[in-house]
Formats: C-alpha cells, structure tokens, sequence
C-alpha cells in the first residue's frame, strides 16, 4: 500500500517537473524572440519589438487596410 502511494506521488513530482521545465524553454525562447537586434548604429541597439511597434504605430491601420483589401480580392477570384 505505501510503495502503490509512493509511486503515484512520484509520478506526479515526474509530471509536476516536466511541466515547469516546458514552462521555462517556452519563457526562454519568447525572451530571446524579443532581445533580437535589427540594428546597431553608434552602439545604439534597435531590438526587433521597437521596430515591430514603431511601425504599428505609424502604419498600422494602412497596412491592416491594404491586407483586408489583398484577402478580398483573393476571395473574389
């Protein structure tokens, strides 16, 4: 009865440590995503998300018009 316990406690302690290493590659991966240099002038980094949210920011609303314009045409044809 104790040895049948303790493998079921084991067993989650197994599934308990698979899911917190899945949870820190994933974190992992999207931090290195975000860090990812695009440009690099006078040792002035631009990562990529400041280049993603500066042209969001200044064309955003264009380039979601031009993209819904682009899907319709192709749904017409």
């Amino acid at each position: 009865m104790i040895s049948k316990l303790f493998k079921i406690k084991t067993n989650k302690i197994i599934v308990l440590f698979i899911c917190i290493l899945l949870v820190i590659s994933v974190t992992a991966c999207k931090s290195e995503e975000s860090e990812e240099i695009v440009a690099k002038v006078n040792d002035i980094v631009i990562t990529k998300d400041e280049l993603y949210n500066l042209l969001v920011e200044q064309y955003g609303t264009q380039a979601l018009d031009s993209l819904i314009g682009e899907k319709n045409r192709s749904v017409g044809d």
